[in-house]
């Protein structure tokens, strides 16, 4: 507990009735699915929602369930279209890289910004492309160099895939959706062309990220 008491007044803040994430330790490291909602990422990770839903095992903001969690007590953070409604997400990212043991991995699935349905959801907060982790994370993936304003880097950008397939409700479109993808993530350098040049012409879904604790 910090001096002035701030982590006890997060703790006060979380519903985790069966007490596992008082459980994390460096020891004994957990697994976290953050904004799950309806369905985790993982069968072991932790679901950590603001809402109850099916798949919430914690009700809280994640920000706070992070902050209340031991340095090195979380060997893996899954997030999928979670990202986009948070108001800060860089500050819930670099809180990431305390509670994050070294080795462990961050999982992030969000809409792309060429996405044409992320404007209809009123609670989307915050865009995303290619090289959005890049100002976060050491990136030796890409060719195009991006500032860093936030210090040394607590994570290595090791995977990125860009989504094309969605349904196969249309099947023409299914079909020219999986052979883009596939041309698209064959490469870095490939990806980097895309969105420079062709995401204004043929929509990506989603993008993710693997991002490792260095």
């Amino acid at each position: 507990m910090s001096e002035d008491g701030s982590v006890a007044g997060t703790w006060s803040r979380i519903e985790d009735p069966r007490g596992l994430l008082a459980a994390a330790s460096a020891d004994h490291p957990v697994m976290l699915d953050l904004g799950c909602g309806n369905l985790r990422q993982h069968p072991d990770a932790i679901g950590v929602d603001v809402l109850p839903a099916p798949a919430v095992d914690v009700v809280a903001d994640a920000a706070h369930v992070v902050a209340a969690l031991p340095d090195a007590s979380v060997s893996a953070v899954y997030s999928r279209h979670f990202f986009e409604h948070l108001d800060d997400p860089t500050s819930l990212f670099l809180a990431l890289g305390r509670v994050v043991r070294p080795g462990g991995t961050v999982h992030v699935i969000v809409p792309h910004f060429s996405n044409p349905y992320y404007y209809s959801d009123p609670t989307h907060k915050q865009f995303y492309g290619l090289y959005t982790f890049s100002y976060l994370a050491r990136d030796e993936r890409f060719r195009r160099g991006v500032p860093n304003y936030f210090g040394t880097p607590d994570f290595r950008i090791d995977d990125v895939h860009m989504a094309f397939v969605t349904t196969r409700r249309y099947p023409l479109s299914y079909t020219a959706n999986k052979v883009i993808q596939r041309l698209v993530n064959a490469r870095p350098a490939n990806q980097e062309a895309y969105e420079m040049r062709w995401s204004s012409i043929w929509p990506c879904y989603e993008v993710s990220w693997r991002l490792t604790r260095v």
